[in-house]
């Protein structure tokens, strides 16, 4: 840990503290390999704090993912992040949406209720923040996360950014976004929020490439094929709209085409 003691470790996060007599007292031995006097090192090892409650992260069930239908077949979708202008993230049509008693449509898929999610997270914002901090940061750990307008959402550990100070790279789950937090702004999540399937679905948009030559200067810094342009021409295509999928694939990474009122949606960026 860039060089750290053990002992200075534990200080640093509150599991140590140096006194001049202890209980437990940790003596280095005089007989070094330089013979020289080496001066004692006194602690008080507690581990109290690490049995407590805000310590213990709850073990859950990573989130599963809506099932899409056979390919071939077409269904409502919303668009709600863009990585690139043919890497997006999709989430299905609610429930309202179907337009029937049942929570199938003629596709196949079946609809979660997204107001039962909603609901559920409208009731614990609130009290969100007293929640225990999360403390398990493998990858895919579920989660909450506090967003830029002080609301909490679900998400998943991504991975450890840095140590010091300790930022967690998260996604948020319900819309594809990934975004870099302290530690101080991710909670524990409660099991009935991780029993709704995630709503984002990463998708490759099929039916168009980036361009083999850009002249624009100004490209995604992730991602150099394509210009800002690009992106920003697909995100107002699609921004706000219903759109309709169609599965073109679903290995090794789901492929689909996007329309809007029977037309291909890129049709107007490659055009440009």
């Amino acid at each position: 840990l860039d060089g750290m003691s053990v002992s200075c470790f534990m200080i640093h996060h509150n599991h140590a503290v140096q006194t001049i007599k202890a209980a437990l007292t940790l003596k280095r031995d005089s007989l070094c390999l330089n013979e020289e006097n080496i001066p004692e090192e006194n602690w008080d090892l507690t581990f109290e704090s690490l049995l407590s409650s805000q310590f213990e992260t709850v073990m859950l069930p990573e989130y599963d993912y809506p099932l899409l239908p056979m390919p071939g077949k077409a269904f409502s979708v919303t668009v709600k992040h863009l990585e690139t202008p043919n890497q997006v993230y999709i989430s299905l049509g609610t429930r309202k949406n179907v337009g029937s008693d049942s929570d199938t449509d003629d596709s196949g898929i079946s609809y979660e209720s997204e107001d039962d999610l909603e609901q559920s997270l409208r009731e614990l914002n609130p009290n969100a923040e007293a929640l225990p901090l999360l403390t398990d940061f493998r990858s895919e750990m579920p989660c909450l996360v506090e967003y830029s307008d002080g609301r909490w959402y679900r998400a998943k550990v991504l991975s450890l950014d840095k140590l010091h100070p300790l930022t967690i790279l998260v996604q948020h789950v319900d819309f594809g976004s990934t975004a870099l937090l302290p530690h101080t702004r991710l909670r524990q999540i409660p099991a009935q929020l991780v029993q709704y399937p995630a709503r984002a679905i990463k998708v490759k948009l099929a039916g168009f490439k980036p361009p083999a030559l850009i002249n624009e200067m100004d490209r995604l810094a992730y991602s150099p094929e394509w210009s800002m342009e690009a992106l920003w021409t697909m995100i107002d295509i699609v921004q706000g709209n219903q759109l309709t999928a169609f599965l073109v694939s679903s290995h090794p990474e789901v492929s689909v085409f996007l329309y809007e009122e029977e037309s291909l949606i890129h049709l107007s960026l490659v055009e440009k």
